[in-house]
């Protein structure tokens, strides 16, 4: 290759010998590729560069975001601490509270022996007036003894009848002021263990919240700690970034050196592109240095994030601490209340029945002879429309609502049965002809069922013109349909044949058989969920096995006590026995129907009101079929007949009987309603022990109005302690059941 023509290179050649004239071409050619390499490195230094700084730059906007993380953090965890501290204070509160409820007791402890006290100066004051008596006897004894020789033996025996009579009131108060005090004594003794295990509890509930507290403050100084050593490693990494630069710089600078070295002396391009590489080198170990920290910058950032997760988990578990706290402080303010309304509601229903007893008995001979039925009427439904009148008002105190809703229950309940025994069985429809009651069960329950489906509808379309609308949940599957059809099926098999039970029955005999609804609702669950059952302790089983087969025995003999009672009259006996085969297929009716209750609230969210509205109308038409086919027996002395050819005679006989049925399909509807509310808001075995509850007092109800009576002689004392046994040994099991 020649050079140019140029007076430069002329000099140039003329000074240059002829070999190193052929070199220089050589070295231009390896100078320009000796640039070209260093401008590629020096693009692949610029971008790295580039790549650190915007790393960097992320670097910083994490760090920015864990900050605010961690002062997110830091509120919350001075709220929780806020929390806490409030949960504290409430803790004392609710210390404090208990001792109060600890004094009250005490003071109700006083409150009992001045009871008691009172209770004994009365029973003196009783014997005084006993002595009274005896003196005044035994004066008017003096008196007929002087009139009357003959007329001496019957004062003498007048005068021990009395006194026979006195000793045996004293005897019974005597008995009765001592079971007062026990049962006084009993609740005293488990408020104090009530009340105890509470103070054990809110103990390791402050522990619980001060090592919660404890762990808050750990995590909170682990955290400021990581972000502090976060940003030291920040400043590190911009360090060492904004050192990488200045020598990246020096090393352009050195490139330029030597490029400018290059195009003068050739011998040094080796030496220079040596340098370079070792140079290319150390940057590229930087590069490596600061990927590696970027790696570390990396882990922290999740460290400090798992760190938050943490701080809001501690969070999450602070605060539902402090929600356990509130439900611990509404439990113990609900278990502080609840011996109180327990004695308030025992001495209150007490002192009624008492009152109410004592009027009975003085009215006795105050009672006109024209209204002997009214009289009756109303002895029978005095103590549940007094249950009624109390619960209802205090249904709307929170305090009262537990207490209130059983009592609303007793007196729906109790009076649902003894209205529905006088209307099936008592009620006149002709004294001429000497026919009582409705015995057409089917058709009027399924009157019934009909107004309850035409009374929540037309409320369900009223409530649309308020601004307070009510929908019941309408059913989204097929499934959901043949259950409620299912439902209603069991429902109306339950009633119906209860009804139609009446007619052959005592009220007492049908309640005793009733009362065996929980062994037929275990047979059914069974059935149903054999796998929960199976989950039972083996003791559990056991003792529920027992209670259920001696509430079934005692019932048994009840039965036997009654049929054998009237063993002379074949029409009652086999009266008797085909009520029992009713009522038996009844209980196990109403037990599907408990269970399939229990299904739809817990499946298909239905309310009562839902249950109640839906069920109406298919149990309707499945009653009506037996009500215009099926003839049975119905007045003594009368013909077969269907329900229908019943309600038509009652219809031209007695129009107000019918009127009656009526009004218990109203009060049917609001009885099924208030039944299906407490299954939802306590639970079906707690309803069942109430319901055992109200079938004892209904018992009694009806012997002491003389709504039935017991057998003569000793079959009396045997139904008597067997309907005992059959309530008893059902209540047991309810017990062990709310244990569980």
């Amino acid at each position: 290759m020649q050079p140019p023509n140029c007076p430069y290179n002329a000099c140039y050649q003329s000074d240059v010998p002829a070999d190193a004239q052929s070199l220089i071409p050589v070295a231009t050619d390896f100078t320009n590729i000796v640039q070209e390499a260093l401008q590629k490195n020096l693009q692949k230094l610029q971008k790295n560069l580039d790549d650190a700084k915007a790393h960097g730059e992320k670097m910083s906007e994490k760090l920015k975001a864990a900050e605010e993380l961690s002062s997110t953090a830091q509120a919350e965890a001075r709220q929780s601490a806020k929390q806490l501290k409030k949960s504290q204070d409430d803790c004392q509160k609710l210390t404090a509270k208990l001792e109060k409820e600890s004094a009250k007791v005490a003071e109700l402890k006083q409150n009992v022996d001045q009871v008691i006290k009172d209770a004994t100066e009365r029973d003196e004051a009783r014997m005084r007036e006993i002595k009274q008596l005896r003196d005044k006897s035994e004066n008017e004894l003096k008196h007929l003894k002087e009139k009357s020789d003959n007329s001496s033996k019957d004062a003498e025996t007048l005068r021990q009848r009395q006194l026979e009579e006195a000793s045996m009131e004293l005897k019974e108060l005597h008995s009765e002021s001592a079971q007062q005090k026990e049962m006084l004594s009993e609740l005293v003794r488990e408020s104090s263990a009530e009340a105890a295990k509470l103070r054990e509890h809110l103990g390791a509930v402050e522990v619980a919240a001060e090592a919660d507290r404890v762990n808050a403050e750990q995590q909170q100084s682990e955290l400021e700690g990581s972000i502090s050593r976060s940003r030291q490693e920040l400043r590190a990494a911009n360090e060492r970034s904004r050192r990488a630069e200045r020598e990246l710089e020096q090393a352009r600078a050195e490139c330029q050196e030597l490029l400018s070295s290059a195009t003068q002396r050739d011998d040094r391009v080796e030496v220079a592109q040596a340098l370079l590489e070792g140079r290319v080198r150390s940057l590229q170990e930087q590069v490596e240095v600061l990927r590696a920290e970027s790696e570390e910058a990396r882990a922290s950032e999740t460290m400090k994030e798992q760190a938050a997760q943490t701080a809001e988990a501690q969070y999450a578990d602070l605060h539902s601490s402090s929600q356990t706290k509130e439900q611990v402080t509404t439990l113990v303010a609900r278990s502080q209340r609840w011996p109180q309304r327990r004695r308030g509601l025992v001495l209150a229903a007490t002192v009624t029945l008492v009152v109410l007893f004592e009027k009975t008995r003085s009215a006795v001979a105050n009672v006109p002879a024209t209204s002997p039925a009214t009289y009756r009427l109303f002895k029978e439904v005095c103590i549940p429309l007094a249950a009624l009148c109390i619960g209802l008002p205090c249904r709307q105190i929170e305090s009262l609502r537990t207490p209130a809703q059983l009592a609303v229950y007793f007196g729906a309940q109790t009076g649902m049965l003894l209205f529905a025994k006088v209307v099936i069985s008592s009620a006149v429809v002709s004294e001429e002809l000497g026919l009582h009651g409705l015995p057409g069960a089917f058709l009027m329950t399924a009157i019934h069922q009909i107004i309850c489906f035409v009374l929540f509808g037309a409320g369900f379309v009223i409530s649309w013109m308020t601004p307070w609308p009510y929908r019941p949940k309408p059913p989204t599957k097929l499934s959901d349909v043949y259950r409620i059809l299912l439902f209603s099926a069991a429902f109306a098999a339950n009633i119906g044949l209860n009804n139609f039970s009446f007619q052959f029955l005592p009220l007492s005999m049908n309640l005793i058989i009733r009362s065996c609804l929980p062994i037929a609702t275990a047979i059914v669950q069974v059935l149903a969920h054999p796998a929960k059952i199976a989950a039972k302790g083996a003791l559990q089983h056991k003792q529920e096995i027992l209670c259920m087969l001696t509430g079934v025995a005692c019932a048994a003999l009840a039965t036997l006590a009654q049929s054998q009672a009237q063993r002379g009259s074949t029409a009652n006996s086999d009266a008797i026995l085909t009520g029992v085969l009713v009522c038996v297929v009844s209980i196990f009716a109403g037990a599907l129907n408990m269970v399939l209750a229990c299904e739809l609230g817990s499946s298909m969210q239905l309310s009562s009101l839902d249950m109640t509205f839906y069920m109406g109308l298919p149990s309707a038409l499945m009653l009506l079929f037996p009500s215009f086919i099926l003839s049975h027996p119905s007045w003594p002395g009368q013909p077969s007949m269907t329900d229908f050819e019943v309600h038509c005679k009652v219809y031209d006989l007695a129009p107000g009987v019918l009127g009656l049925a009526m009004l218990l399909g109203v009060f049917a509807a609001w009885y099924n309603v208030t039944q299906y509310s407490l299954v939802h808001s306590m639970s079906a075995t707690y309803t069942t022990f109430a319901g055992n509850f109200n079938k004892a007092t209904a018992i009694v109800i009806s012997l002491a109005v003389g709504l039935e009576k017991l057998p003569e002689g000793v079959w009396g004392h045997v139904m008597l302690l067997a309907t005992l046994g059959n309530i008893g040994s059902f209540t047991v099991y309810s017990i062990l059941q709310l244990k569980q």
